[in-house]
């Protein structure tokens, strides 16, 4: 899930917890997202929406979790990241 650090993406983390979801947490603010993680059993992933190579890694990390734990791929993503679009 991006953007999982404050408002309504840690709002969403914490709703997807509560109902027995595992999840995989990615925002720029690391301080503010091991906090949710670590309220919400997540693991908490530095991520920049808008750098393909950070991208690209948080993607990888969801499907190596995926796989570990002998699970389907991620059930779902929740993009709640604000990236400025071109101007």
């Amino acid at each position: 899930m991006t953007g999982a650090s404050s408002g309504i993406g840690a709002a969403t983390a914490r709703a997807l917890a509560g109902e027995g979801f595992e999840l995989v947490l990615g925002a720029r603010r690391v301080d503010r997202l091991e906090d949710v993680a670590g309220e919400v059993g997540g693991e908490a992933v530095e991520l920049d929406v808008t750098d393909p190579e950070s991208v690209g890694r948080f993607a990888e990390l969801v499907a190596g979790v995926s796989a570990e734990q002998s699970q389907p791929p991620a059930a779902g993503t929740v993009n709640r990241s604000a990236a400025p679009g071109p101007s």
